[in-house]
């Protein structure tokens, strides 16, 4: 279930468990993966074809290839979901959508106005890669909105006034963040240097 690496679910079974050490196109792809130094991105169906998910495909695995996930780019502060193409097999940017997010009863949901009313659209999950989240809310919380740099209490809109559609997409602190990991990065470099 699922190919984008991040969550793959399979049934645990002895052929599953052993699937992935298969042959494909005559290499052994695990022991490519496990003995180089080099990122292969063996678990995931992106950067070519020589991964878990081809061998799987290859040897008749019924496999479900729908990208459920609320995947933001990491190459914008607005929440532009990147997903899963199954005819590419890698990501792709879905139009921008001005919409707001929220953790709601333990469902993900993305909220936008279409021009008459408010739509929701809900996701397995949402993955937060690369991005500084800064908490004020509590996990116990039953509704808050998640922002591209933090999560906060609020609850979901009612009507278009509620959904704030001046302030979505505001950047935050995302690019503050960005920026002093690369300088702190550089920085450490440096000093490594002189050392």
């Amino acid at each position: 279930m699922f190919a984008a690496g991040h969550l793959t679910i399979y049934k645990n079974t002895y052929d599953n468990n052993r699937r992935f050490m298969k042959s494909f196109k005559g290499r052994v792809l695990y022991k490519e993966a496990f003995t180089t130094d080099k990122i292969f991105v063996f678990d995931e169906d992106c950067n070519g074809h020589d991964n878990v998910h081809s061998i799987f495909r290859e040897d008749g695995a019924r496999i479900y290839e729908k990208d459920l996930s609320m995947n933001p780019s990491v190459f914008s502060a607005k929440f532009i979901r990147a997903f899963y193409d199954v005819s590419k097999h890698d990501f792709v940017n879905e139009t921008y959508k001005k919409a707001r997010y929220y953790w709601n009863n333990g469902n993900v949901l993305r909220i936008e106005w279409n021009g008459s009313k408010l739509v929701q659209t809900e996701f397995a999950y949402i993955h937060l890669q690369m991005r500084k989240m800064r908490v004020k809310v509590s996990v116990q919380d039953a509704c808050f909105e998640i922002l591209p740099d933090r999560f906060v209490e609020q609850e979901l809109p009612k009507n278009r006034s509620e959904l704030h559609l001046l302030t979505i997409g505001w950047p935050y602190l995302y690019w503050i963040d960005k920026y002093k990991k690369r300088v702190t990065r550089k920085w450490k470099k440096i000093v490594r240097k002189t050392i």
